[in-house]
């Protein structure tokens, strides 16, 4: 009877501790599955607030005034290149896909898996998938959201479990297959399309059996009835399909299918088992997955049964027996679970790796193991996205509903000038001047309260405030999710101070280009005018005279579409020149000799100093003589008439070049405008150019000529002293040269 009452006692003992490890284990199994689930949701959401994805909504949706100005193929290709990253890095990904809602659901861009090999499907290859399910389910559900809760619709859900279809056919070979759906939405918060990525199910959920050691069985199954089975000998079994069950299914499936509880533990002659239910979208509580783990009874109560046998023989041995082996199982297994729960608690008090005691070979051994694997799996995953976003060239920053910074990426301190534990905590004011951010906090307050947009969310400009208190100007895109219940909102932002520099010069530059058009242009209106009326008539002399003024002003109107071109040439890195041994010396007198009329007419004089005899260079004889007309036509354009600009030629032995000077006596260069004297679209005063004239083209030019022949060039200036300009090309020995005509004014 003791016996007997002894073998009761330790069966269920020792069943009610199997129970207790089950379901702690069984939990943690569970979480695998879920955290596979999980990583397709978090995939979908960094698509969804990456560049490339916003690239591709902005040129969409921006016909006009786009910011980013590369074709609309160009985006699409950057978006496929992250679709192509993330089927690299999950090997269980079979399809990633954007949906357009227009066009019949047409695809977008769409990247997939075709055996070890990784392509995305030509243009031409797009489908339609307005009629399958999935497409249907999706845009349902959306409608359903943004009528009910028009400011929740970024949610991500999955498919039911399916063949994958292709042109409305199952395809072979047949892949059964779940998809995650993300709707996305354009700067208006108006429905754009779905974000689709297709994973291998079986494939799927054998990924979380990874690093997974156990000698007992596993029954993972959905609602539909799929199942997959881990084996006692650590091998998994093929997904049976509920469509296509290959063998029928065990009764462990029923009964988990059957059951309405969320977790419960079966105990029959043959095994003792535990099952978990969990939800793997917190979005959708319908879609679960329950996970059963199996230890057969035989091998569970081996050591009961030699108990029974032994206290039929010595009942009062084997309750002593039995007593203490109960203490110190007690004792064995509750000593490790309090130091696996001391370290998890330390570990989150500390914010600190978590360093299980994985080394032991029993249960709690393998389920610190389990753990360990799991909780490293999501460190790295996070290190990758944060390393993305810290490699990133654009800011990035996320606030809450209020306006309080939750990260602020590196690209943002360089932009902003702030460490991100300076911004993190306080309000995004911070980084506006005023009034913007009393109006930001104001706009936040009414949307929060009525959900109504005032402004653009993509492709703004906005004002940035550094921490030096300087002003920029920023592109700005913000997108709304929803994380852990709460809403965020995402800036993307980059600084475009350089860009609208470029904008301003550009502008200014065609204003100057069109004044000196215009110039020439009226005067050899007015002078044929005056012919074809017959004014001049029996005026010799006025009629020469006029046609001197339209013929200088049509070398002018020449002149001013020459510098045009060449400067098209030089940003098209077309310009080229074909050097020859010269004599700059000769070039320098013709250059002198050709340009004495454009001195006498603004009333300077043209005096030469330096070296008379030959000066070897290697140059192209018509750019040199274009680069000395610039500089002789800048030094009369702008010295005091009467003034004398000096021409000077000096040679350098030691280094072996040559140096050609030109010398005014006009107002010099403001100091705002030496460094970019020489840079495209700019002038130095675009005031003293309208009244000088000339196009502010001629430095550039020259700079770059005097760059091909390998030379120098540059200035010294003076305020209200004037300035020189002078470049430098290196000496040839002796060698033949042109001849005088070849550069002379007749």
């Amino acid at each position: 009877m003791i016996g007997a009452f002894s073998y009761i006692r330790t069966v269920r003992n020792t069943l009610d501790i199997a129970v207790e490890g089950l379901n702690g284990e069984t939990r943690l199994m569970a979480l695998r599955f879920k955290n596979v689930h999980d990583q397709m949701k978090s995939d979908l959401l960094m698509v969804s607030v990456s560049p490339s994805f916003q690239a591709v909504v902005q040129r969409r949706l921006s016909n006009t005034g786009n910011i980013d100005h590369r074709p609309q193929t160009d985006r699409r290709e950057a978006l496929a290149s992250l679709f192509t990253a993330l089927l690299e890095t999950r090997p269980y990904y079979t399809q990633a896909r954007l949906i357009g809602l227009k066009d019949n659901g047409r695809e977008l861009v769409r990247v997939e898996r075709q055996g070890d090999v990784i392509i995305r499907t030509p243009k031409e290859n797009l489908q339609e998938k307005h009629a399958e399910p999935y497409f249907q389910e999706a845009t349902a559900h959306l409608d359903h959201e943004l009528n009910t809760s028009p400011h929740h619709g970024h949610k991500v859900s999955f498919s039911d479990v399916t063949y994958n279809r292709e042109n409305g056919k199952i395809s072979l070979p047949r892949i059964v297959t779940i998809r995650a759906v993300l709707p996305v939405f354009d700067e208006y918060h108006n429905p754009f399309g779905l974000i689709v990525m297709n994973a291998d199910y079986e494939k799927l959920l054998s990924h979380a059996f990874t690093g997974v050691i156990r000698n007992d069985s596993v029954f993972v199954v959905n609602n539909a009835g799929d199942y997959l089975k881990y084996e006692t000998d650590g091998t998994i079994a093929g997904l049976e399909f509920h469509d296509a069950y290959t063998i029928p299914p065990p009764a462990v499936v029923d009964t988990i299918l059957n059951s309405e509880a969320g977790e419960d533990s079966f105990i029959d002659d043959q095994n003792i088992s535990y099952f978990v239910r969990v939800n793997v979208n917190e979005d959708e509580p319908d879609e679960t997955l329950s996970v059963m783990l199996q230890i057969p009874r035989d091998m569970l109560l081996s050591g009961a049964l030699a108990i029974r046998r032994d206290g039929m023989m010595l009942t009062i041995a084997l309750l002593l027996v039995t007593l203490g082996a109960t203490s110190v199982l007690s004792r064995r297994l509750m000593a490790p679970l309090e130091q696996l729960t001391d370290k998890v608690t330390k570990s989150k008090e500390d914010n600190a790796r978590l360093e299980l005691p994985v080394g032991t070979a029993d249960e709690v051994g393998k389920l610190a193991r389990a753990f360990q694997a799991l909780t490293d799996s999501h460190v790295e995953n996070e290190s990758k996205l944060r390393s993305v976003i810290s490699n990133i060239g654009e800011g990035i920053v996320m606030i809450d509903e209020t306006g309080i910074i939750d990260s602020f990426n590196p690209a943002c301190g360089r932009i902003f000038g702030y460490a991100p534990e300076e911004v993190i905590g306080k309000n995004i004011s911070m980084l506006m001047p005023a009034p913007h951010r009393e109006k930001h906090d104001a706009y936040l307050k009414r949307y929060d309260s009525s959900g109504e947009k005032k402004i653009a969310w993509e492709g703004r400009r906005e004002t940035g405030l550094r921490r030096d208190g300087s002003e920029f100007p920023a592109e700005l895109t913000v997108t709304e999710l929803v994380l852990d219940g709460r809403r965020r909102f995402i800036g993307i932002l980059r600084d475009i101070t350089e860009q609208e520099a470029v904008d301003r010069a550009k502008t200014e530059f065609i204003s100057i280009v069109s004044h000196e058009l215009r110039t020439p242009l009226t005067s050899i209106k007015g002078a044929l005018g005056l012919l074809r009326g017959g004014a001049l008539k029996d005026k010799p002399g006025k009629t020469q005279e006029v046609l001197d003024i339209a013929y200088k002003n049509s070398e002018r109107l020449r002149r001013l579409i020459d510098d045009i071109l060449d400067m098209e040439r030089i940003g098209s890195g077309k310009m080229d020149i074909a050097p020859e041994p010269m004599d700059l010396a000769l070039l320098v007198r013709a250059s002198i000799q050709a340009n004495k009329g454009y001195a006498a007419e603004h009333g300077v004089s043209f005096i030469r100093s330096g070296a008379h005899e030959p000066v070897l260079v290697n140059g192209d004889g018509d750019r040199l003589m274009q680069v000395m007309a610039n500089l002789l036509s800048n030094a009369a354009k702008f010295s005091e008439k009467g003034g004398e600009i000096r021409i000077s030629l000096s040679q350098d032995t030691q280094k072996g070049t040559v140096r050609v000077s030109v010398k005014d006596n006009g107002c010099g260069i403001p100091e705002a405008a030496q460094a970019t004297i020489f840079d495209r679209f700019t002038q130095a005063d675009s005031s003293s150019q309208r009244k000088k004239g000339g196009s502010g083209l001629g430095l550039g030019i020259a700079k770059k000529i005097v760059e091909l022949h390998g030379g120098t060039i540059g200035f010294v200036t003076q305020e209200k002293r004037g300035t020189t300009f002078f470049f430098e090309l290196e000496m040839l020995a002796d060698a033949k040269t042109r001849p005088l005509d070849v550069y002379s004014c007749d």
